[in-house]
């Protein structure tokens, strides 16, 4: 039976909410950083299945966005 270590991965997000913004609605606006240390897989895994599924395959990952309520 093949093992595989354990892993910590770091994420982030931050977000700032602006209650009755300049036409009367609320706003969210939201960033972050999933896996901030980059942490790669074992090799040998392809972190899709087989039992490396919890591993995250993609590294470093950024992302935001706008959610605005009328």
């Amino acid at each position: 039976i093949p093992k595989y270590p354990s892993v910590f991965y770091h994420d982030v997000r931050l977000e700032w909410n602006i209650e009755n913004g300049p036409i009367g609605s609320d706003f969210q606006v939201y960033a972050g950083m999933d896996n901030v240390f980059d942490k790669h897989p074992p090799l040998g895994t392809t972190a899709t299945g087989a039992n490396t599924a919890i591993y995250d395959y993609r590294g470093r990952y950024l992302y935001g966005g706008v959610r605005v309520k009328f």
